[in-house]
């Protein structure tokens, strides 16, 4: 009878290591980041496949990739971060920094999880397979080199935004403009010098305590950049909706109307950052910021019953 509660002890002990291993694992992917992965749907509307069962499919599919990707690439990036974050003190908690999740399970959960994704990324669309394999060159350079280079560091961020609507686009067959592409450079690059713009403001409230690369950005380089991108991103934008692709594949002239709602949202993350210093977490702007998610919201409904209903032409 004690041998067999032993055996029953060991047995649960090893289910409860099992279930821990699997939370740190979940924590490490970073669920809450996956909100960024709602780029990859942006093209869907302007596709005219809104209504497409195939096509949705595949673009859910194509989300739920670059989750299990983004996943793989956030835990990569605590390994090679892990001796560094030993010595911070939110970082330190982290399940790889903190010895929680072994090293050599998280790599074997990060080839897994890359090959797998990888695989179904060729098998569903072979440029989504292309812009997958590229995502993940570049966090890895980003990890390694890039977000050390002044510059480079933000432009490594925005392609991570960049190819989520890259694979949008190839992935609904959403052919379109060069405006659009335009706009969603400025647009990501807008989302990454913002980044960088709030995260100094915060370094500076705490005494200059700042990391790496950030220190060779000032406010006096960064305004102007955002002014640039901010303001290219809507001009790019309403040049889009109005040019001859867009009125002649959506037989409207009014998507136009749309830039109110791409406007307030411009504007309201412009106030984020400066007004509240929020910005240096878009995701965390997204979904606590109710007006700049009504915004979104808004915009996206407007522009698909212009494309789609027909009755605003």
């Amino acid at each position: 009878m004690v041998q067999e509660a032993g055996i029953l002890k060991i047995r649960t002990g090893g289910q409860a290591v099992s279930q821990g291993i699997l939370t740190h694992i979940a924590i490490s992917m970073r669920p809450k980041q996956w909100v960024k992965n709602l780029f990859v749907f942006a093209p869907l509307i302007f596709s005219k496949k809104l209504s497409v069962l195939q096509t949705d499919l595949e673009m859910v599919a194509a989300f739920l990739l670059f989750c299990l990707v983004s996943g793989a690439v956030y835990m990569l990036n605590d390994i090679l971060d892990r001796r560094s974050d030993q010595y911070h003190p939110r970082k330190c908690e982290r399940p790889i920094a903190s010895g929680r999740l072994p090293v050599p399970i998280a790599i074997t959960i990060i080839v897994f999880l890359f090959i797998i994704s990888l695989f179904s990324a060729y098998q569903i669309n072979e440029a989504l397979g292309i812009i997958l394999t590229t995502y993940i060159l570049i966090n890895f350079a980003y990890s390694k080199y890039l977000k050390y280079v002044v510059i480079l560091d933000v432009f490594s961020i925005a392609a991570g935004f960049f190819l989520r609507i890259l694979a949008g686009i190839f992935v609904a067959q959403a052919q379109t403009s060069e405006w659009a592409y335009v706009a969603a450079i400025f647009l990501t690059l807008f989302i990454g010098f913002g980044k960088r713009r709030a995260e100094l403001e915060i370094a500076e409230k705490n005494g200059g305590k700042s990391r790496g690369v950030l220190k060779k950005y000032n406010t006096a380089f960064l305004d102007p950049i955002i002014i640039i991108t901010s303001a290219g991103m809507i001009i790019s934008y309403m040049l889009y909706t109005i040019s001859d692709y867009a009125i002649g594949k959506f037989g409207t002239r009014h998507l136009l109307f749309t830039s109110i709602f791409v406007l307030y949202g411009l504007f309201r993350y412009l106030y984020l950052i400066y007004g509240k210093n929020t910005g240096d977490s878009p995701t965390d702007i997204l979904l606590a910021d109710r007006p700049l998610l009504v915004s979104v919201f808004l915009w996206a409904v407007v522009s698909a019953f212009i494309i789609y209903s027909g009755l605003w032409r």
